[in-house]
């Protein structure tokens, strides 16, 4: 038909991802071992898998919304991260885009 244009397709993309949890003066300290730089802490452990669920979600929209390579870690990286964390929970996080 002329002058019909195609529904853009939504896409949510499904990452599963390694919780890196730690002890640290009395807080819980949880890192991403696939994604360096992303880290929360709190008082609780369910607060901080929560936490590090919404920080991970955030930083990946924002390199998928700015069209910028996602910064993995290394398999190696990853699995030296993982040999200094007290507890290792996978997790996943869906963004919509």
């Amino acid at each position: 038909m002329a002058g019909t244009r195609a529904k853009p397709q939504h896409r949510t993309r499904r990452y599963v991802l390694t919780a890196l949890l730690s002890r640290e003066d009395g807080e819980f300290v949880v890192t991403v071992a696939q994604l360096p730089g992303v880290v929360t802490e709190a008082s609780n452990e369910a607060e901080a898998l929560e936490r590090i669920a919404e920080a991970t979600s955030g930083a990946l929209e924002v390199y998928l919304e700015a069209h910028e390579q996602i910064p993995w870690a290394t398999p190696e990286e990853a699995g030296e991260a993982a040999g200094e964390a007290d507890q290792c929970l996978a997790f996943t996080v869906e963004i919509d885009g």
